[in-house]
């Protein structure tokens, strides 16, 4: 489940890679590897979100090309 997750998460699946993380930590709460790459998970997560703000808003050109 580790190996899984880890690869979804490579993949840019990061939800579906989170979910099979917390499967891998269930079976095996003391695994440092699983423990990292849930901090992983953790920090895509974050990149997303901040990647989502920091995209511009498209604006329609065509208002523009018909005002000049």
């Amino acid at each position: 489940m580790n190996d899984y997750g880890f690869s979804l998460a490579m993949r840019g699946d990061v939800d579906k890679a989170h979910a099979y993380l917390l499967g891998a930590q269930r079976k095996a709460p003391n695994s440092p590897t699983v423990a990292n790459n849930l901090e992983l998970i953790a920090l895509l997560q974050e990149g997303q979100k901040l990647a989502r703000k920091a995209q511009p808003t498209l604006r329609s050109k065509a208002g523009a090309f018909w005002s000049q």
